[in-house]
């Protein structure tokens, strides 16, 4: 195979996934190991976004691990607030409370660095699919037709694409 047929396919894949005809699969946590992908990605978004998208679970889950330990240490879920008709313990308006914020911080800080953007990145270059491919980092579905489904390392994204190719032409 030669890369110039590799980048064919790859830009075909490209336009088939802008047009809804397939759709791709990015395990973002194979992928990242990939420094070809990494440096990409820094390149179109910021090497800021790609950290916070990267510590942002972590972060968040130690943030509610101390927010815990600070909740029993200051007796929160003992006081008790009236909120629509009932009781509720400042404890679990609190925990509330931080949860919504960390759901709009990932919406505005994860969200965008995910779908159409690592759709782009993965298939800029053919050489970068063709290892994120090997690394087991990616799948392709098929919206139509008996073939539906090639997954990473095992499937050959080659022919999947032929095959959809000539299916959809």
């Amino acid at each position: 195979m030669t890369v110039s047929e590799d980048a064919e396919l790859v830009s075909w894949l490209q336009s088939a996934v802008q047009t809804g005809a397939l759709r791709i699969h990015v395990n973002y946590r194979k992928a990242r190991r990939n420094d070809a992908f990494h440096q990409a990605l820094v390149a179109r978004v910021g090497a800021r976004a790609v950290k916070i998208r990267d510590r942002f679970l972590f972060g968040s889950f130690a943030l509610m691990l101390v927010w815990f330990g600070f909740a029993e240490a200051l007796e929160l879920n003992a006081v008790m607030l009236p909120v629509a008709g009932s009781e509720m313990s400042l404890g679990s308006i609190s925990f509330f409370a931080l949860l919504l914020a960390l759901v709009l911080a990932g919406r505005r800080f994860v969200r965008p660095l995910q779908g159409r953007l690592l759709h782009e990145v993965v298939t800029s270059d053919a050489e970068l699919f063709d290892s994120l491919w090997r690394a087991g980092a990616l799948a392709l579905m098929a919206m139509s037709g008996s073939d539906r489904l090639c997954s990473s390392p095992k499937g050959d994204w080659r022919q999947f694409v032929r095959r959809v190719r000539q299916s959809v032409e």
